[in-house]
Formats: structure tokens, sequence, C-alpha cells
């Protein structure tokens, strides 16, 4: 693929090849070899098997896997353009079935809403077989269940708990990045985890917003909802997470719909053409910020072991003594600990790199042992700040206004509702998280950074 010329810039563009055999990439042409800089776990993804799995699914586990590997391998040039062009071509059982219209159509609209990028696919034939037998460990067969992407969060933490609280006959199946300890099974809740990895590859990921993480995530849970006929798949964020990136993108970013209703109607299309059946996504806590939604786990009972759940992900940038640990400033960091102090629960149980937010300095915020604070942590975590500000905020402005008023009336479009409803419902989150917010500024000393940060932005 060319790139295309703009008058001041050059849009992003590749051509990724996944193959068997080595080989090395040549230009704008950047070669990902199967089991080398893709490595399919057959452990993991036998864990998905109540039967022999079918060619059609491990080719959408390759899809997903090529999806991921270009989006982090073709670096964006954000200051300018943040589109790129993505040409993925993917060695497939049936290439016939995928180079179906409707298949390929809703798979190009999903990720280009998803990602913002222009994508374009080839699927070339391969004669390999997945050596993946049945394992029978989900245990569910013949019993209802709902699929969660889990990534350990608190949202996740709460909606698994929720739904069994609510729903005490289904079972739970989380699926997991993989990157802690193997999946462990129990009379009510599965955990399955992504079956692909790059450990090992020599190619440089270059890219860090990963937008098509949720399409990995989605299709994984899709597959496991396929698996076990489960007619739904629960999106466990609260309204800050999947609402804040869409209402406030951050300059020339694509708005950011990982966990929002556009997407996962999207999602739900193209997997509805894969599977010849409809997979539901629900967002039962939409409407809720996500200090709203852990006062609703600690009133029922349910959250103790919360502390054990990570919302950072700046991993090892941040690590104490040879362990990593939560930054405690950067934008979901920052909410998460909005929530625990909105729903009454002591953050003290948390560790963090940077645990003090009543020092007068982000400097000297910083733990016992800590590594030194620099230019880049403290621009991470004004972000971080700025951006939870600026979604409380938007209340107050003509801008913001306008900006909540035509956001309702999409969401009304895309779920059938009356606009003035939903228009209600967007109002209260954004009340409900402005005074989250300002409740958890000010509980910080007065000389905090954080109050001196939100003192130069009313200037």
């Amino acid at each position: 693929m060319n790139r295309v010329e703009h008058s001041s810039f050059q849009v992003p563009a590749a051509r990724i090849v996944l193959g068997y055999n080595s080989s090395p990439s040549r230009g704008s042409e950047i070669r990902c070899t199967v089991e080398r800089d893709l490595v399919i776990k057959p452990e993991r993804l036998g864990r998905y098997c109540v039967r022999p799995l079918e060619p059609r699914i491990y080719d959408l586990v390759l899809i997903a896997g090529a999806v991921a590997f270009a989006d982090r391998v073709v670096q964006r040039k954000t200051r300018t353009c943040w589109r790129r062009e993505l040409e993925v071509v993917v060695p497939t059982s049936d290439p016939d079935f995928w180079k179906q219209t409707v298949v390929v159509k809703n798979l190009i609209e999903t990720l280009q809403l998803l990602t913002g990028d222009l994508w374009i696919f080839h699927f070339g034939r391969t004669r390999r077989k997945p050596n993946i037998g049945a394992q029978t460990s989900l245990p569910f067969e013949g019993r209802r269940c709902v699929v969660i992407p889990f990534s350990d969060g608190l949202d996740s933490f709460a909606a698994a708990r929720l739904a069994l609280q609510h729903e005490p006959n289904i079972g739970v199946i989380k699926v997991t990045t993989g990157s802690g300890p193997d999946a462990r099974g129990s009379s009510e809740q599965h955990q399955v985890s992504i079956p692909f990895s790059r450990r090992g590859s020599r190619i440089r990921l270059r890219e860090t917003s990963y937008r098509s993480r949720g399409f990995v995530f989605g299709v994984m849970a899709g597959i496991a909802a396929n698996l076990l006929e489960a007619d739904r798949i629960i999106i466990p964020e609260s309204g800050q997470s999947a609402l804040g990136p869409w209402l406030n993108p951050v300059g020339n970013e694509a708005p950011d719909v990982r966990t929002h209703p556009f997407f996962t109607a999207s999602l739900s299309r193209f997997l509805k053409a894969v599977f010849d059946r409809p997979i539901r996504y629900e967002h039962p806590q939409f409407w809720k910020t996500k200090g709203e939604t852990m006062r609703e786990l600690k009133d029922s009972g349910l959250a103790e072991d919360w502390w054990t759940t990570r919302s950072c992900p700046r991993g090892r940038k941040v690590c104490l003594n040879g362990r990593r640990v939560q930054c405690g400033v950067c934008a979901n960091c920052l909410l998460r600990r909005q929530s625990l102090l909105a729903a009454g629960l002591d953050e003290g149980r948390d560790e963090y790199f940077w645990p003090n937010l009543h020092a007068p300095t982000l400097r000297q915020a910083s733990g016992p042992n800590a590594r030194d604070t620099g230019a880049n942590d403290e621009r991470q975590a004004k972000c971080g700040a700025f951006d939870l500000n600026t979604l409380g905020n938007l209340l107050r402005t003509a801008f913001g206004d306008s900006r909540i008023s035509n956001a309702s009336a999409e969401l009304a479009a895309h779920e059938g509702a009356p606009p003035e409803d939903v228009e209600r419902k967007l109002r209260r989150l954004l009340v409900a998280h402005r005074d989250e917010w300002r409740a958890f500024v000010a509980a910080q000393e007065s000389e905090s950074f954080l109050n001196k940060w939100m003192e130069i932005l009313q200037c």
C-alpha cells in the first residue's frame, strides 16, 4: 500500500502479512510469522472448547491476533493526523467465507469505528489445521450463562459479582488477558484467557494507543458465548469509562468507543455474520458512575477483596522494590481513587507509586524507595486530572451543553429511546461525576498538587 499524500503530511500506511513461513519485512510491508511473532497458545484456546475447535473459529482468532499486531506495530503521527491505512493479509481455512460482503463489510466498519483507521483485508488459504481438541473445561454446558470481558479492574470485578447476585443460577465466563495466573474454574465462575501472545518476537511495537484491545476482548468473548450458546455478553464499564473518552476526545484523537454501545452493536453485527446467530451485548452499569457501582457492591455485601483488582495501565514503568504497583495518578488510577472515596471504601488497601495526594508536588507524593519522578510522569498525571475535571465541566460551557445535547440525540437514535429521557440520564451521570470529582479533590490538603493544578484550570 502506498502512503496517501496530503498537502503537509503523510498518513502512516503499511501492509501487514501473516504467514507460517519466516521471511524478512520489506519496505512498508511487515511480515508477522505465526508461532514466532504471533504465538497461538493451544492450552489457552483449548479451554474454550467443549467440542473440537471449528476451523472458522481458529480463523477468527488469527484475524483478531492480526488486528492487534497491525494496530501496535504501525505508529501514528498524532501531531498531524490520527488515522493510518492498514492493509492486512491473513491465511484462513476458508477464504471464500471471509471474503463475503456481509462479513468483511461488518469487520471493516467495526474496526474503523473502534480505531479511527482505514482497514483493508485480504484472505489467503492455508492447509494447516489447529491441533486443539475438546477440553470439556467450560463447566456450564446446558446451563444458562453470560460472558464478561474481564480486565481485572473495579468495573469487571463488580459486574461479575453483581451478575451472580441478580441471577444466582447463571454461570459466568470471564475472558481475561492471560497475563496473570492460569484460568481458574468454580461452580459459578470460569476464567479463560486471550489465547495468543507476542512473547519472543523481535518486531518492535511502536504504537501505544492499542484501540483494538476492545476488538480482541469482544471477539474472544463472542467465541466463548457461541460455544456455550450464550445469548449475551456483559460489558462491565460504568458511565465515565464508556462515555467519557467518546464525549471528550483529546487533541487529534478519534473518539474512543472501546466500551461504548455504538462499538458493541457493530461488533455484534460482525459476530452474527460469522456465527449465524445473534449475540447481544449488555451495559448494566452504563448510566452509573464507577463510585455508584462500587457503592452498590458495598451495600450488597460483595465488596470483599476489591483491592486485588488493578486499574493502572502503566505496567513496568511503576515498580517498587521489584514489584509492579499502580501509579495512583494516571486517569484510571485517579478515577479509581475518586470512586473508592465515593463508595466509602478505604483506599489504604491499595499500593501506589505516588500514594500521597496531599503532597505539594508530585515528586513529593512518591512512596519510599521510589525512583525519581520525571517530566513524563507529571505530564501523564496532569492529563489524567485534567480529563476527569473536563468531563465534569462539560455542564458549565456552551460547547459542553451543545455536545451533551448532540450526544444524547445520537444515543437516543441508537437505543430507540426518547431523546429527552437519554439527555436526562446523561446529565445526571455527568453531575454525579462532577460532584464525586470535586469531593475527591477537596478531600486533599489545600496545598496538594491536585488542588494547585485545579486552580490553574480555573484561571
